[in-house]
């Protein structure tokens, strides 16, 4: 279905409809004469000037009857204040059968030649006198049935039945349909309407629908949103084109009949429709949106009207996993660029997109776009995809752009720095991140029309899924990055900082999801990035991005544009003199069509006279595509264009250009010159200035990109400068007035620690070491030893602390070094989280004060006070004034010990129960008699859970038992739940901290959660379920396959044995993979999350082969990995059942009746 341009339409209409017109002036008329004072619009130039039609030009008034075929109209237009002329249209159901005809003062008669039904079409003026029409037709002409919405619907059947006219018309406010005689009987009993008022209401849902989507309104807040008052008109065309047509003067469905268009809720109508709410963003070649763009006005009503129906509609057709089966093949199968998809593939991914960031963005792209045009703020022909994600991000506060690279889709490097550094959180398909369980879980949470649908980091939190992923930096010189610091961000916030000191950066712990890089690009080279996002998906753990090093400023660069047809563009030719490249590419097949020959040519020449390259292009047919040259100073660019006021040159001096057919440039190092123009030389260089200018403000305007030191524009700017010629003074003075602009704003990287293990040595008197802290971010442990004997006996005071403070601010851990004093021997573990504080003072820091990573060896400089915030990749020097200051919760109760006691009739202490966190022990006291006599149930009790919410202890104090005394010894540890109950809390059972004396809130029933810090009261349902199996079974057998899918090993898990056994054959895994790391891993941990087997499969070793039996036990996990598993070499049978292709890394939990699938953050952390 085509939406045809309006003049081809009229002029077929024009030359194959047979119109009589006669001037009768003074001649007899003997019908009576008729007048009609016709209604005026305002001509809404702000939607002309974005070619939004939305039917402008279908508002027609009729006249009120049908001509007979052969019958006449005799016309004239007669207020004489009103400047110009009307058109009569005489309309039907074919196009070749129909007319247009100027109507002036003098009387025209038209003859029609079908039964046919004459309107005027509606004027667009500001004039306050509309045209008023005289028109005489014969006694006999039947009258034209009419239905506005609200009309009695019998009547109107009434009257039609009694004229048997050839056509109706039925209208609302929005649209008017001429219906053939043929439909009547359709018209009185419709499919899907049980009136025709209820027809008129879908209508205005419809336009209500549209409009809304276009941000246009009666009463707009802005200019440049009004609404028009006008009406479509849809009318059959048994000879139109396609199944349907959209033009200038009607839309039409391609038939003798309107139902399948017009009198049902079928598509086709809507696609007509949406036609008319296109724009000047779809002249982009890179990504073109025709037949797409009206679609998802069209999908966007069916999804409105149709409910559950509308995956039955024409985006899905009922079939929602073929349409995914398609984008996968599209994007990770054939990786297909988006512009070379289909209509309906490119609607299902601008679909994608619509739905994330809502209606709402939808209209603010449509009400900023014609903002900008009418304010002639935009480039010329800007690529729409820029314009989509500017507008959505702008009201979504999404970035798009990610998504985009995926698919891809085309867009200017402005388009995608600006979406860089917007500060908008970028988006996803949620099947590139999450696979298998973890996909159908979030698709269970997450309301998505599929399984593509885009979704952000914040919707994937509440999974708490990650996995260790590694980003490898292609680079040909790495000293270039070393040393440098690679930000990952989730929008403006900063996720994580890493210092760049091997090519493979690895991130531990990264959450699933999608992220934005800051990449540093160089220090004495420029380099640009293959992408700025990073990808983290539960399949994957890698990812190579190539740093290519900057070839141009691109500042010199000017583009070679032809137009054709309605000025619309067929190709252009950017030259680059700084890269030595010209791209010339023909983006339409018809340029013009009134030229049958040769329209435009291009050559190129060079420095001794050869063509190096030459292109004829011809009017009405050529073939499309892109060609690069190699250009150099010195060649010779002849053009040809039959219409030279259709060819320009972007960014050149405008009298470089001239009126003749045939032109000539010469490639200078800075630009185009030209012999007939004048354009020297030195032109070209002051027009490269002009531009480097330019170019340098819209980095020094724009506050956010001013400030990022790696944004690719700086890179350019310096580029830009530095190919000045060293003799040009103004080389010197933009080197100075940038100098500011262009140095690194926010490099600290000495305040960047990236490591796991790091150690403070403190040193005193005669540079004894008299404490260190080692700080373990794998374990969170930091443990703080203080040797015996005595700091510096020349200071009476603190000699040195170290302090720990939570994320929140509150204390959990300090220690004072006083100087003088000996002390024993103490150590201190504390638990430390990311998002912590540890400070460090050390009186005489710059001589005995020592920070290494014990990693790597490297060392650090210390501070007489530095605060350290730990971080998931290390630990990161910050202001002291950053430690936030503590709130106290009543739920946490703080201490590494505390004294539970419980106490019975006559207030006896009956039991005690201790808790060591430290020593990660509980220990649970009865003491011999009886509780309290008046209960006979349980008086008191404790239960204690695992991590994993399996009960480790249980005790009932039965109130009139007597019971011996008895001793229990219980293993605790952080994660873990202690419940207490007691029937008389407010006055016999008391909770405390024996070493600060402090005493806490009591409550019939509390359970507490262990943590780092001490306790924390929590509701009984955090205590987690105990873990369900996902693969249920006895027995599971893993097959390891690699090179040429060689069986390498095998595993089998026998929950009857418990037992698991590994084997190895001899020889090597995978040839071609090396040793820097593990080809396939197998570890099994205990229910602490202790290691109690690991090994790991190098692909390139040769190996003998052997066999290794694990004893297992319920609660034990397993951990298998196969970097080739996505691609089906890491087989799982569950019995006999093949369980298809498994991620990469694989996590479980023995259970009872199978495995539990997990992920490495449920594994318990141990010292």
């Amino acid at each position: 279905m085509k939406s045809r341009k309006i003049r081809t339409i009229f002029m077929s209409i024009l030359l194959l409809a047979v119109v009589i017109v006669a001037t009768t002036i003074g001649q007899k008329v003997e019908a009576a004469t008729m007048s009609k004072k016709l209604y005026t619009l305002e001509n809404p130039t702000w939607l002309r000037n974005q070619q939004f039609s939305k039917g402008l030009d279908h508002d027609k008034q009729g006249l009120g009857m049908v001509l007979p075929k052969n019958g006449t109209i005799e016309i004239r237009q007669v207020n004489t204040n009103f400047k110009g002329n009307v058109t009569l249209e005489l309309l039907n159901d074919d196009r070749l059968e129909e007319s247009a005809t100027t109507i002036g003062s003098s009387w025209v008669t038209v003859t029609a030649t079908a039964d046919s039904v004459p309107f005027v079409r509606t004027t667009y003026t500001s004039d306050p006198n509309p045209p008023n029409v005289e028109y005489k037709v014969s006694d006999t002409t039947p009258l034209l049935p009419t239905f506005n919405q609200g009309d009695n619907e019998a009547d109107f059947f009434k009257k039609w039945d009694e004229t048997n006219a050839s056509f109706a018309l039925i209208s609302n406010k929005y649209i008017q349909i001429l219906v053939p005689k043929g439909d009547k009987s359709y018209l009185k009993k419709m499919r899907d309407f049980t009136s025709i008022d209820a027809l008129l209401a879908y209508y205005d849902s419809v336009f209500e629908t549209y409009n809304e989507l276009a941000g246009l309104s009666f009463t707009p807040q802005k200019a440049t949103d009004k609404n028009i008052a006008n009406r479509y008109f849809a009318k059959a065309d048994k000879n139109g084109y396609g199944l349907g047509s959209y033009g200038q003067y009607h839309t039409s469905d391609t038939s003798a009949s309107v139902i399948n268009f017009w009198l049902t809720k079928g598509w086709g109508g809507l696609h007509e429709i949406g036609h008319g709410y296109q724009g000047t963003f779809m002249q982009d070649e890179t990504f073109t949106t025709g037949e797409v763009w009206n679609n998802i006005y069209a999908n966007t009503m069916q999804k409105k009207a149709n409910g559950a129906d509308y995956y039955n509609g024409w985006l899905y057709s009922g079939n929602i996993a073929a349409v995914e089966e398609t984008f996968n093949k599209q994007v990770y199968v054939n990786k297909t660029p988006a512009n070379d998809w289909n209509v309906h593939d490119k609607l299902y991914l601008l679909t994608l997109i619509k739905d994330k960031a809502g209606d709402k963005a939808f209209q603010h792209f449509n009400q900023s776009h014609r903002t900008a045009i009418n304010a002639k703020t935009l480039e010329e022909k800007p690529r729409f995809l820029d314009l989509l994600n500017k507008y959505f991000g702008e009201s979504s506060h999404y970035n798009f752009a990610a998504y985009l690279e995926l698919v891809q889709g085309s867009m200017s490097l402005n388009g995608k720095t600006e979406a860089l550094y917007s500060g908008n959180k970028a988006v996803y398909p949620l099947a590139s991140l999450f696979s298998g369980e973890n996909l159908a879980k979030a698709r269970k949470d997450i309301a998505l029309d599929t399984k593509w649908g885009l979704v952000s980091n914040t919707q994937l939190e509440k999974y708490n899924v990650a996995t260790t992923m590694n980003i490898q930096f292609a680079i040909d010189d790495f000293t270039e990055i070393k040393g440098k610091v690679l930000k990952v961000k989730d929008g403006a916030d900063v996720v994580r900082e890493v210092k760049i000191t091997t090519p493979t950066v690895t991130l531990k712990n990264m959450p699933i999801g999608i992220y934005s890089l800051d990449i540093p690009t160089g220090i004495t080279r420029s380099y640009e990035p293959s992408t700025n996002y990073l990808a983290v998906s539960d399949t994957s753990n890698s990812t190579t991005i190539t740093m290519n090093e900057l070839q141009t400023s691109d500042i010199a660069t000017q583009q070679l544009v032809f137009k054709g047809l309605s000025d619309n563009v067929f190709a252009t030719a950017s030259v680059d003199p700084e890269k030595g490249n010209m791209e010339f590419a023909v983006t339409k097949a018809d340029p013009h069509y009134y030229f049958a020959g040769e329209y435009a040519a291009i050559e190129v020449i060079n420095e001794i006279g050869q063509s190096v390259f030459k292109r004829s292009i011809n009017g009405a047919k050529t073939e499309t595509g892109k060609t690069e040259i190699a250009i150099k100073p010195g060649y010779t660019i002849k053009v040809i264009h039959q219409e030279p006021h259709r060819f320009g040159i972007i960014g050149a001096p405008s009298k470089l250009t001239n009126t003749s057919q045939n032109q000539v440039f010469k490639v200078t190092k800075y630009g185009l010159t030209s012999d007939v123009t004048g354009v020297t030389e030195q032109d070209a260089l002051a027009n490269y200035k002009t531009k480097l200018a330019t170019f340098a403000a819209t980095i020094n305007d724009n506050a956010v990109y001013k400030n990022e030191d790696n944004i690719i524009l700086k890179s350019m700017l310096k580029k830009g400068i530095a190919y000045l010629p060293d003799t040009d003074s103004d080389k010197a003075t933009y080197q100075k007035k940038y100098a500011d602009l262009l140095t690194p704003k926010n490099e600290n990287i000495s305040n960047l620690l990236s490591g796991e293990q790091f150690q403070f040595q403190l040193k005193g008197h005669s540079d004894r070491e008299f404490a260190n802290m080692r700080i373990n971010l794998d374990t969170n442990k930091a443990t703080i030893t203080q040797n015996a004997g005595e700091p510096h006996w020349y200071f009476l005071d603190a000699y040195a602390s170290i302090k720990i403070n939570k994320a929140n601010g509150k204390e959990i851990f300090k220690k004072d070094f006083v100087g003088r004093g000996s002390v024993p021997t103490t150590q201190n573990n504390v638990t430390i989280a990311v998002g912590d504080f540890i400070t460090v003072t050390h009186q005489e820091f710059d001589i005995r004060l020592f920070l290494k990573n014990e990693e790597t060896g490297e060392t650090y400089s210390t501070y007489k006070t530095a605060t350290y915030l730990v971080t998931a990749d290390g630990l990161k020097k910050v202001d002291t004034s950053e430690i936030p200051t503590p709130t106290k919760d009543p739920n946490e109760l703080d201490g590494q010990k505390f004294q539970v006691d419980f106490k019975g009739y006559s207030d006896r202490l009956f039991a005690t129960m201790a808790l060591d966190l430290q020593k990660e022990q509980a220990t649970i006291t009865q003491h011999a008699g009886q509780v309290h006599w008046v209960f006979p149930d349980a008086y008191a009790s404790i239960k204690i859970y695992n991590t994993r919410g399996k009960q480790t202890y249980a005790k009932d104090f039965i109130g009139q038992d007597v019971a011996p005394s008895s001793l229990d010894n219980v293993s605790i540890s952080e994660g873990y739940y202690v419940t207490v109950t007691h029937k008389e809390p407010m006055l016999r059972l008391a909770i405390t901290n024996p070493d600060t004396k402090e005493a806490f809130a009591v409550s019939v029933k509390a359970t507490y959660k262990v943590t780092p810090y001490g306790l924390l009261k929590v509701d009984e349902n955090s205590i987690p379920a105990q873990s369900v199996a996902d693969l249920v079974g006895k027995n599971f057998a893993y097959k390891f396959l690699g090179y040429a899918d060689v069986n390498f090993a095998n595993l089998a898990v026998n929950l009857d044995t418990m037992e698991l056994t590994f084997s190895q054959n001899s020889g090597q895994a995978h040839i071609y993979v090396d040793k820097t790391k593990p080809y396939a891993t197998v570890e099994v941990r205990d229910d602490d999350g202790r290691v109690v087997y690991k090994y790991d499969v190098f692909g390139s070793e040769n190996v003998t082969a052997f066999k290794k039996n694990i004893k297992l036990e319920a609660g034990y996990y397993l951990i298998i990995t196969h970097l080739e598993a996505n691609v089906n070499r890491l087989k799982l049978s569950v019995g006999n059942a093949d369980q298809g292709t498994l991620p990469s890394q694989n996590v479980y939990e023995i259970v009872d009746n199978g495995l539990a699938k997990k992920t490495l953050s449920d594994i318990p952390k141990t010292n």
